[in-house]
């Protein structure tokens, strides 16, 4: 690791931490051939006047050596829950100033499958499927730092990092974090912070289109679809919100041999990983994915609610767009939720993970449709703008959504009902106005 002390100490020189966001600089270097994933990452900008912090890593990687200032010293590993991760404790011998680095040296091996055993495959994973090695945020790859005083587990609690990050590798691209894949000894450089940095290398082939960097995907066909999506739901939403969409995505094909898993996204990154990839579906998976810029992006969950935030409202967005563009894709949804028997009350949930699977992608979002049709778009883009800002200091996320409604004008009665109908108990009924809309076209 010496070539990448050196590297990472040249990185640092000549592009030192933007603005006040937590810089993480260094290098990373990828074989195939021994299967390892060795780096040395250097964070600068840190939190200042903190005499300790806490980071997360990927449980398939060790810590070879943590220094400050280039003076090396010692780290505890922690006992705290951490899905796919360990926790690792840092005490300072004085608190921290604006110059002060922290370099951490990692190594470690990803796993290697052939194609057809990876059946338990899941976005934490480190993993080489069918010859790519693929690490999201998830997977906490490089070292995160935990934010503290949120009413989330460590897992949840990601920093976000501006980024200048020099790759090397035994294949032919390799990407992180966004913008195009590079051959090996590539920059990837990031003046906007982040919570999610996603890499992606091996011996595939990679595309520019009009909306979107396509990474695996070469049938010309499908890139002219997805593109053509991409440029739907961004204006959809944008006319709807008056938020500006990003003019870039990256629509990544990493496929996974799991037989219930269709994706996810690292933003800007959204991954497919089903074995072959085609049209079937499209329209709804990639309106959910890219309503995530919006609710993960610029409205952030937290709290008790942080599924029911994060994913009902991102899927409310989808439901949106397919009502208005291609209704047959979420007919089969629809036909789900007149069944539903695990109703989950959000004024009962104490801890995020009680809003179950079916809450967050079925009820939440026909939820928030029926709350919608009630008070109508702009009533509800109000309640979007009122409530998430709540969420970083209230402990209760449902409470937040009542006293949101009240902020936006709601007459008691008017909230009363709403609670009752729709958010005490389930009733099919409440959402029979979506059978008119699914038979438009």
């Amino acid at each position: 690791m010496k070539y990448l002390s050196l590297l990472t100490l040249l990185c640092w020189v000549m592009y030192p931490s933007y603005g006040q966001s937590t810089h993480l600089g260094g290098a990373v270097d990828i074989s195939f051939e021994k299967g390892r994933l060795e780096s040395e990452f250097v964070l600068t900008n840190l939190p200042q006047h903190d005499l300790s912090l806490s980071f997360m890593l990927h449980s398939d990687l060790t810590i070879k050596r943590i220094s400050l200032n280039d003076q090396k010293i010692s780290f505890t590993k922690t006992k705290e829950d951490c899905y796919d991760c360990k926790v690792y404790s840092i005490d300072f011998p004085k608190a921290l100033e604006p110059t002060d680095r922290i370099s951490i040296e990692t190594g470690g091996k990803f796993k290697t499958f052939k194609p057809g055993q990876n059946k338990k495959d899941y976005k934490g994973n480190i993993v080489n499927n069918y010859g790519i090695l693929r690490a999201s945020e998830q997977a906490k790859w490089y070292p995160v730092i935990i934010s503290k005083g949120k009413n989330l587990p460590a897992f949840l609690r990601k920093y976000s990092y501006t980024f200048d990050l020099r790759a090397t590798c035994d294949c032919k691209s390799i990407y992180i974090g966004r913008g195009v894949p590079q051959a090996s000894g590539g920059h990837f450089v990031s003046k906007e912070s982040s919570k999610d940095i996603m890499l992606i290398a091996g011996d595939y082939e990679w595309k520019e289109g009009e909306k979107a960097i396509f990474i695996n995907i070469m049938e010309e066909g499908l890139i002219a679809r997805l593109d053509s999506l991409f440029s739907s739901i961004s204006a959809y939403y944008e006319a709807y919100t008056k938020i500006d969409m990003p003019t870039k995505y990256v629509m990544a094909h990493l496929p996974s041999d799991h037989p219930r898993w269709g994706g996810f996204m690292t933003y800007p990154t959204i991954v497919n990983v089903q074995k072959s990839m085609g049209n079937r579906n499209l329209s709804a998976y990639l309106s959910h994915e890219v309503a995530h810029y919006l609710f993960g992006d610029v409205y952030q969950a937290e709290g008790n609610l942080f599924w029911f935030y994060l994913e009902s409202f991102a899927e409310y967005f989808s439901y949106k767009y397919l009502l208005q563009h291609d209704p047959a894709a979420m007919r089969g949804d629809y036909r789900r939720l007149k069944s539903i028997k695990d109703f989950v009350r959000l004024d009962q949930v104490t801890k995020f993970s009680q809003v179950t699977s079916t809450a967050r992608y079925i009820i939440g979002p026909f939820q928030l449709l029926a709350l919608e049709h009630r008070i109508g778009e702009d009533r509800m883009l109000d309640l979007i703008a009122a409530v998430f800002p709540k969420l970083k200091t209230s402990d209760d996320g449902y409470r937040v959504l009542i006293d949101s409604l009240k902020e936006i004008g709601l007459e008691e009665d008017t909230i009363a009902s709403i609670e009752a109908e729709l958010f005490h108990h389930f009733d099919p009924l409440s959402y029979d106005f979506v059978e008119t809309q699914l038979q438009k076209k």
